[in-house]
């Protein structure tokens, strides 16, 4: 906003302090100092030049008719993502039109969020965040006024303004933060004999907690049972969980995928991996992040909330149990019973159920862990 030629007269005609409004602040004002601008070159090299020193009126019109230029600032549009307890940057970059060098001697830089002063540039930098921010002064000629924050929490996140005045024009920028990390996927397959299979889908360092973990098989939901673990917290804050999916038994051959969707990813992030029988395709193990694995701990499966009821007689976890049981039972009396219970441990071996499988899984986990090698997803594939 520029000053109308009277009231400047009127104010250099007091001896007084040139005030150069600032557009859009509440305060009333941000002030220049007429003897600033006799020590700027602008003014001295014309005081040289009538062979007296011009007069501070004189000297003020003279400047602003030379030397306005209007300030452009540019922030990102979209917000800034950061996890909790991490450093971040919010980028604000600033340049005059027409093109000119930047003085810092009529340079006020002002970070604030929610209408509280976060750091400010005014011949010193000062900082009013509790836990420190950092404005670097010497990049401030450059036209970069990024605001760099350390340890980041819940009440960091929202709408930062960066308003940078260089006299007697001023521009602001809104750039948001948002306390969001990206989940990263770990899909690993167990099969275990040909007639059982297992997927393992574990999400490690989401933030914040809501998360929706699906099984898909040959792009359909997976029509089996499913276990999934709590949410286990991270030592940075970050989240973690995991779910097991039995799927129902007489499919081999096909395609599991593991879909995550999360507030912080723009797309559901998935990976699909083959499942094959053992023989086919023995020891399949897909490992896409194991950086997820090593990092985070592994999250603890709770087998006692089973989305399905229990298998229905018939599988190989029950015939044992049905007429010819009976029958053996009626007929050979005890040494059919001691007969049924050695087929009965046999089978359980080849054939797990799905305690059994849960619990070996978390006994190798460590040995797993430590070969695991693959391509990271961390959400940027999608």
């Amino acid at each position: 906003m520029r000053l109308s030629y009277t009231r400047l007269a009127g104010l250099a005609a007091k001896k007084q302090k040139c005030f150069a409004l600032v557009p859009g602040s509440r305060s009333s004002t941000e002030i220049l100092s007429l003897s600033t601008l006799h020590s700027h070159p602008f003014c001295r090299n014309e005081s040289k030049q009538g062979g007296s020193k011009m007069s501070s009126f004189s000297c003020l019109l003279l400047f602003l008719q030379g030397a306005w230029a209007a300030v452009i600032i540019q922030v990102p549009s979209s917000p800034v993502q950061a996890g909790p307890h991490s450093n971040v940057s919010l980028p604000c970059h600033f340049s005059l039109d027409p093109p000119r060098p930047i003085n810092v001697d009529f340079l006020i830089v002002r970070w604030s969020l929610r209408g509280k002063n976060v750091a400010k540039f005014d011949t010193n930098i000062t900082v009013f965040r509790p836990r420190g921010a950092v404005l670097d002064a010497r990049r401030l000629p450059e036209g970069n006024a990024t605001l760099y924050l350390s340890d980041v929490r819940e009440e960091d996140a929202g709408e930062y303004t960066c308003f940078v005045l260089h006299t007697p024009d001023s521009a602001e920028g809104k750039v948001a933060l948002k306390l969001e990390a990206r989940p990263q996927l770990h899909i690993v397959t167990r099969p275990s004999g040909k007639t059982f299979l297992v997927a393992e889908c574990l999400v490690c360092g989401f933030y914040p907690e809501n998360v929706e973990v699906q099984g898909l098989q040959n792009g359909e939901p997976i029509q089996g049972r499913i276990y999934k673990s709590g949410l286990e917290k991270n030592s940075n804050g970050t989240f973690s969980t995991g779910s097991v999916f039995f799927p129902k038994q007489g499919h081999f051959a096909a395609n599991f995928t593991c879909q995550v969707q999360h507030e912080a990813l723009e797309a559901p992030l998935e990976e699909t991996i083959p499942w094959e029988p053992e023989g086919e395709g023995a020891g399949i193990t897909h490992p896409s992040s194991p950086e997820c694995i090593t990092k985070s701990p592994r999250p603890k499966l709770k087998p006692a909330s089973p989305t399905d009821p229990p298998p229905a007689p018939g599988s190989p976890m029950t015939w044992l149990l049905g007429p010819l049981g009976l029958a053996l039972g009626l007929v050979l009396g005890g040494g059919a019973m001691l007969m049924y219970q050695r087929r009965r441990a046999k089978n359980e071996q080849a054939e797990p159920n799905d305690q059994t499988l849960l619990k070996k899984m978390g006994e190798d986990a460590e040995s797993h862990e430590g070969k695991a090698s693959g391509k990271s997803l961390d959400g940027t594939r999608m």
